[in-house]
């Protein structure tokens, strides 16, 4: 751990300059540039609450109100895009960047971080969409000051998930588009749109499986001022392991990867 952190102050500079660099190529060409990243996540989130809200509470007939499930679900979608997201493109971020050991020592142990920060830029927006409405519907709670605490955990577990499979994607060239279709329709095995009083205990209990329902889970213990203890014991213990494990690979690995891509 103390590896890590020496490791990100002194290439704080460089995992800034790749992360504006990332964030640039993105848009490039188009005619709006960068403010795509604005106004795709804009666009996006709110037509997938409107519409998912709309739906849910047409099929469930919730208690909720369509103002209240929206914000339900964008708390929901806000962890869910990192989440995804970075999983998603976490096989190719070592052989997307095969300049960067062919040239350098480059730290790979950052590259899991930079990914991340381009990812999260976009739920960045969603997520101050979601405090202003919160607020304007009066459903935020003063825990939302625990969320600095869980972010560090979801950032443990994603940059340990992209250490491991930044090293597999180098040996299993399709791991990326099978992550696709894995989160395609894992997303209907998680507390992203639904609760617990939409569904019968048998499908309830199936999404429990799900390690990562227990994260979306405490995002909205924090922001609703609940707390699910067993959701807490399992994202800290598996952000700890995950991590850590995921820290051994790439510190075993990081010499001969330049021979493999």
């Amino acid at each position: 751990m103390n590896k890590f952190i020496r490791q990100l102050i002194i290439n704080k500079e460089l995992i800034f300059e790749l992360t504006k660099k990332e964030l640039k190529i993105i848009h490039k060409g188009s005619f709006l540039g960068m403010l795509w990243l604005f106004i795709l996540p804009i666009f996006q989130t709110l037509m997938y609450v409107f519409l998912v809200s709309l739906l849910i509470n047409f099929k469930f007939n919730t208690d909720y109100s369509i103002y209240e499930h929206s914000l339900y679900v964008l708390g929901g979608m806000i962890p869910w895009q990192i989440i995804s997201g970075s999983i998603q493109k976490s096989p190719m971020i070592i052989r997307e960047k095969v300049e960067y050991f062919k040239q350098v020592i480059f730290p790979v142990l950052t590259l899991p971080i930079i990914s991340i920060f381009v990812n999260s830029f976009g739920v960045i927006i969603s997520f101050i969409l979601f405090i202003i409405f919160s607020l304007i519907f009066e459903l935020i709670n003063w825990t939302i000051v625990f969320l600095p605490f869980l972010m560090i955990l979801t950032f443990m577990l994603l940059i340990g998930i992209g250490w491991i499979f930044s090293v597999i994607g180098i040996f299993i060239k399709d791991l990326k588009e099978i992550l696709t279709v894995f989160f395609s329709f894992i997303i209907y095995l998680t507390p992203v749109v639904i609760n617990k009083n939409m569904v019968n205990d048998y499908y309830w209990n199936i999404i429990m499986m799900n390690p990562f329902s227990h994260l979306i889970i405490c995002f909205r213990n924090i922001y609703y001022a609940e707390f699910s203890p067993f959701s807490w014991l399992i994202i800290t213990l598996s952000s700890l392991i995950i991590f850590l494990f995921g820290f051994w690979v790439i510190n075993k690995t990081k010499y001969i990867i330049g021979h493999y891509v």
